[in-house]
């Protein structure tokens, strides 16, 4: 039995042939039921890298409405 080969994609044909809409700083459901969780206690430490991480995932990560 012979294997296909995996396509790789551009971004830009996956949003052209799915139509995904980006979504930017939009809440949705499941992230508003985030907001009735309590937040985690970090030390200073742990608060500095998760603000580090936090933002650069901000600015990194595209959300998609799939």
């Amino acid at each position: 039995m012979a294997k296909e080969k995996s396509k790789s994609y551009l971004e830009a044909e996956l949003i052209d042939t799915f139509q995904l809409i980006r979504l930017v700083k939009v809440q949705t459901p499941r992230m508003l039921d985030w907001h009735t969780v309590e937040p985690p206690v970090f030390s200073v430490g742990e608060q500095f890298m998760f603000d580090s991480l936090y933002d650069k995932a901000v600015d990194s990560i595209a959300g998609w409405s799939e």
